[in-house]
């Protein structure tokens, strides 16, 4: 297995199709890590093995997968932090908002009062599809800025 901190940025960019500064970023995530999904290694395999050392795999797209801690997830995350402000902020309602673009994507997604679907380069990704979350009206990042400024339309007036 070739994770993250085995390759240098040329080869995360060449993996991922970020750009040599976001892959120095991808390069530098202290809670998980990214790996290449081995071909020959069945995934449900790497999971099991992964879960007796109290870790989860999220299988992802282009052939990525990543590790994390097994109470680790993007849904709580987006729980604490609706909690933590809303303790700040008692007199509004704290809105989440959540973009995704692959299945791993799915429990965040879940988890915000703001799900908002970024289509790939081959469209939605059957498992985030027909759930009735907004889909952006462009793929990737042009998709996501195109949502993040029309939800700052909505919400910051």
């Amino acid at each position: 297995m070739r994770g993250f901190g085995d390759l240098d940025e040329a080869d995360v960019a060449s993996l991922t199709g970020l750009s040599l500064t976001a892959a120095r970023y991808a390069k530098a995530k202290e809670f998980s890590e990214s790996f290449e999904t081995p071909v020959r290694i069945p995934i449900a395999k790497i999971k099991a093995v992964a879960e007796e050392y109290g870790f989860r795999i999220l299988s992802g797209d282009r052939n990525l997968s990543h590790i994390v801690g097994q109470g680790a997830s993007r849904a709580k995350a987006v729980q604490w932090l609706k909690q933590n402000y809303q303790l700040a902020t008692s007199e509004e309602k704290i809105v989440t908002v959540g973009l995704g673009s692959s299945s791993q994507d799915w429990e965040m997604l879940e988890a915000v009062d703001v799900p908002i679907v970024i289509p790939t380069s081959e469209g939605v990704p059957p498992s985030l599809a027909d759930r009735g979350w907004k889909v952006a009206s462009a793929i990737g990042s042009q998709g996501w800025v195109k949502s993040v400024a029309e939800i700052c339309d909505r919400y910051l007036q």
